[in-house]
């Protein structure tokens, strides 16, 4: 069922004997002070060394900044192109570029910023032909009058397109 929720748990101690046993520890020896899973650690102390014991939770990591760097790479620089930056009006197409070399370069990492740009754009051109930012947003508060990156954006730091305001 978690997983129907996207979440994801595992029990990883799943022998039912075990499951029972931990069934009748009493709440008030679950931690001692603020320290997680004191009675599971203490029992495998003598199997266990403490560096194994005592090390900070890891998480699991998907490799997004080498996928971006490697596999991905070409593919990247297609859905972010200048011409589908331009297009779509949302952000700056010089800006978007530097990310990406800067990435590929192995400057900074900008993997996120990146896959979430590569998301976002993939999303608007799977909306019909594409959004533009002017079709984007409708009513009172328009953006209608926001043009695409203008032509002047050379040396621009900023991540948005510019309104011709």
């Amino acid at each position: 069922m978690s997983m129907a929720h996207s979440l994801e748990l595992r029990v990883p101690l799943i022998d039912h004997k075990l499951v029972e046993f931990a069934a009748t520890v009493p709440p008030e020896m679950h931690l001692k002070g603020m320290q997680k899973k004191y009675l599971l650690k203490r029992a495998l102390a003598r199997r266990l060394p403490g560096r194994i014991l005592n090390r900070k939770k890891g998480g699991f990591n998907v490799p997004v900044p080498g996928w971006l760097r490697g596999d991905l790479r070409d593919y990247t620089r297609d859905i972010l192109s200048d011409r589908i930056l331009r297009k779509q009006g949302f952000f700056n197409p010089r800006y978007v570029q530097k990310l990406i070399d800067d990435h590929n370069d192995m400057k900074v990492d900008y993997s996120r910023n990146i896959w979430g740009l590569l998301i976002f754009t993939l999303w608007c051109e799977s909306i019909g032909s594409g959004v533009s930012r002017s079709e984007a947003f409708t009513g009172e508060d328009t953006l209608s009058d926001w043009s695409e990156v203008r032509r002047s954006d050379e040396g621009s730091s900023s991540l948005v397109a510019k309104s011709e305001n």
